[in-house]
């Protein structure tokens, strides 16, 4: 059995983004556990659990619709000057490596970034701990 992964989309529109995926990938014989959505400002972004991943990211770019794969880690940062800088001198610090970083999408309050690294499962462990550490702060 192969693991579940999320894959982020980044919908054409808002309206019915969620059904257009869902067929897109229905028709692909894609299997997939669920598409949930969730906004970013203004934005709606889509997470679909499938095990078939990389599959499910060709069917959509054939459609003209963006998605990351789960070697990518997402971000979401407070859309100010120097954020993901620092993010990056924290991986840095950690031995990680970065290789790429970008934007994909961003709005008034919050930007949402793409990391691709040397090594995703410890930068996906250490992102959780940095988010929890900020959450406990605002708190």
């Amino acid at each position: 059995m192969r693991k579940t992964r999320k894959l982020l989309v980044i919908p054409k529109s808002r309206d019915g983004a969620k059904k257009e995926v869902s067929d897109l990938l229905t028709k692909a014989k894609i299997q997939f556990e669920k598409v949930e959505t969730e906004l970013i400002g203004d934005e709606q972004i889509l997470w679909v659990n499938t095990s078939q991943e990389k599959k499910a990211k060709e069917v959509l770019k054939k459609a003209d619709i963006k998605s990351f794969t789960s070697d990518v880690t997402i971000l979401r940062l407070s859309e100010k000057p120097g954020e993901l800088a620092k993010i990056a001198r924290i991986l840095t610090a950690s031995g990680i490596t970065v290789k790429d970083a970008h934007l994909i999408l961003k709005s008034k309050k919050h930007a949402l970034y793409g990391i691709t690294t040397s090594r995703p499962r410890e930068t996906e462990k250490l992102i959780a701990k940095l988010e929890a550490f900020l959450k406990e702060g605002k708190e």
